[in-house]
């Protein structure tokens, strides 16, 4: 049998191996014309090929008639089979049929199965099955009953893992592979076509598990097209075209196509003859092929565990968390930040809708207050070990957070980080921060009265990729704590920031639809940078100054845009500025402010 579909090395390789164990087994019994020719029901040997794009698999085997009478045949079934994986098998098998009542074939059988994983273990394993036809319909039930040896098949390792909200370093023995028990069961109907053509199709489904491994289930469906009796072969032959398919979670979505061919022993056997003219249409169907799993399904497990320790992951602060937090839709947001404690790893999962709060959330140093989302991944380190592993988790979705307080709505603190979360605050401030190194990262502000208050006069507070909407009074206001805003977006406000003290640094921001002014330096001292930004529609001035002491900006900052409207470009205040460069007013060219 050639299978042209095959790409040419596999299908070599395929095709070889399926007639060498053809060939093989047939030569056991190449001189029992006895056994050839039975009297009733002949045996026959037949040959089948499948290809998917995970592997390929040839089969050779014998079906062979022990003891017959009119109506019970007990008959051995041998296999033999390979794919292009390293993988073989073999199945020894014995089974009885017996007519009931003229409409019905019953039966059962069982085998002794052998098989060499890709791994290149060996597993043995006992297949039950039971069985039931018609002239058309088919039914079958497999059992399947494998030793429970395990094999080591990779080096065991650490890994991470959280168990009781704390993080731990897990190390693990190495992987094994066993077979792995379960059942099938299918049913499946023969439609009969014209000139000795029919079509069958099955569905059915699959079960195999075993303690610590992945379970495979799923379900399973074919069909083939069959012709009997081919002219130049002897009565009884056949040749089937088809396809297969299976899905589990664990081997994914396998389609194969097929191809199979049975040729009856008496085409080997001079002057014997079949009498398959002579069988009702039943009666032809007592040497219907087995139909069982094409192979022994070995698993792999993960390693057991042999220690447990203690681990951390560092935050950004400096700090280090022992495990981490979620919070939701209906707890209560600011006793559960508080619960977390300092250096906490505290998400807010926003899968369950909304999450609302009408406390002050206030952290705690340290602390990290994330979104939820589908696949955080943090490094561990063993507490005594020092060993290190990755743990991926999922948290859930980004959140909304609104809030209803009137006055602040979240509180920052030393070396905190709040992160990637929307946040509603139509009541009152929707930051305040009297920290020093507060940190902004990701979060969209809309509808607060103030964005983001700080207020310390030795603190700082970095804000990156933040966006501050439709705020009633200033986006962001500071007083001594410095701001470092790199990619912020300020949409319609009042006044976009009011700047107290120095060291401040505004890069590659962008402020637009402000009532008043852009950008309000108030009582500024020292020098910080003001590069990159880009100003639209500005109700007011775009840098105003007011008491400013000394020069609130460094000379490399340069390369701002204004487009739309504008009150003016700047307001001095009473002193010289530092050159602010712009390289675009408003489609004008550069100019410099003062």
């Amino acid at each position: 049998m050639v299978l042209t579909s095959l790409p040419l090395q596999r299908t070599r390789r395929v095709v070889a191996v399926t007639a060498i164990t053809t060939v093989s087994l047939s030569t056991l019994f190449i001189d029992n014309s006895t056994v050839f020719a039975a009297d009733k029901w002949q045996g026959y040997i037949e040959a089948e090929g499948k290809y998917s794009k995970q592997r390929s698999i040839g089969e050779g085997g014998l079906f062979i008639p022990l003891w017959q009478d009119d109506t019970d045949l007990l008959f051995t079934d041998l296999r033999g089979k390979f794919d292009d994986n390293d993988s073989q098998e073999f199945n020894l098998g014995l089974g009885y049929r017996t007519i009931l009542n003229e409409d019905w074939i019953v039966g059962g059988y069982g085998f002794y199965d052998r098989r060499r994983s890709p791994t290149g273990n060996h597993y043995h394993q006992a297949t039950l099955g039971a069985e039931a036809f018609t002239e058309n319909l088919d039914a079958r039930f497999n059992v399947y009953i494998p030793e429970s040896t395990k094999n080591i098949i990779s080096a065991g390792g650490t890994v991470g893992a959280i168990s009781g909200g704390q993080f731990q370093i897990q190390t693990l023995s190495g992987s094994s592979e066993r077979a792995l028990p379960g059942f099938d069961a299918e049913v499946g109907y023969k439609f009969d076509l014209t000139n000795n053509w029919n079509l069958t199709t099955t569905v059915g489904g699959f079960y195999f598990d075993a303690d610590g491994y992945e379970e495979v289930t799923g379900p399973r469906g074919r069909v083939e097209l069959a012709y009997d009796d081919i002219p130049f072969l002897s009565e009884g032959s056949r040749f089937t075209l088809g396809f297969e398919s299976q899905h589990d979670d664990v081997r994914g979505t396998q389609t194969f196509g097929l191809a199979r061919l049975r040729i009856p022993f008496s085409q080997f056997i001079p002057g014997k003859t079949a009498k398959r003219a002579s069988l009702t249409r039943l009666e032809k169907r007592m040497t219907t092929r087995i139909v069982r799993d094409v192979d022994i399904v070995a698993g792999e497990g993960t390693g057991s565990i042999i220690s447990v320790e203690n681990a951390t992951t560092s935050l950004g602060g400096g700090g280090s968390a022992t495990g981490y937090t979620v919070l939701k839709a209906g707890d209560d947001i600011a006793a559960g930040v508080t619960a977390a404690g300092t250096n906490a790893l505290i998400f807010l999962d926003g899968s369950q809708g909304v999450i609302n709060s009408n406390t002050t959330i206030t952290l705690l140093p340290g602390q990290v207050l994330d979104s939820g989302s589908a696949s955080q991944t943090f490094t561990l380190t063993g507490t005594s070990s020092g060993k290190t592993a990755t743990l991926t988790v999922s948290t859930g979705t980004r959140a909304t957070l609104n809030s209803t307080v009137v006055g602040n709505a979240l509180v920052g603190a030393d070396n905190a980080f709040i992160a990637n979360f929307d946040m509603n605050a139509a009541g009152g401030t929707a930051i305040q921060s009297s920290a020093q190194n507060f940190n902004i990262l990701g979060v969209n502000v809309n509808g607060a009265l103030t964005g983001l208050n700080a207020q310390n006069v030795a603190g700082s507070t970095r804000l990156r990729n933040v966006t501050f909407e439709n705020i009633t009074n200033t986006a962001i206001t500071s007083v001594g704590n410095n701001i470092d805003a790199f990619r912020v977006t300020i949409d319609t406000a009042n006044k976009g920031l009011s700047l107290n003290g120095g060291g401040h640094q505004i890069d590659q921001s962008n402020i637009r639809n402000t009532a008043s002014h852009a950008v309000e330096t108030v009582s500024a001292t020292g020098f910080g940078r003001f590069k990159s930004n880009t100003f639209n529609n500005i109700g007011g001035t775009v840098i105003s100054t007011v008491n400013t002491s000394a020069p609130p900006f460094s000379t490399d900052s340069d390369d701002n845009t204004v487009t739309g409207t504008m009150g003016s470009l700047c307001s001095p205040g009473g002193i010289t500025l530092n050159a602010i460069e712009f390289s675009d007013v408003q489609g004008g060219g550069p100019a410099t402010c003062p």
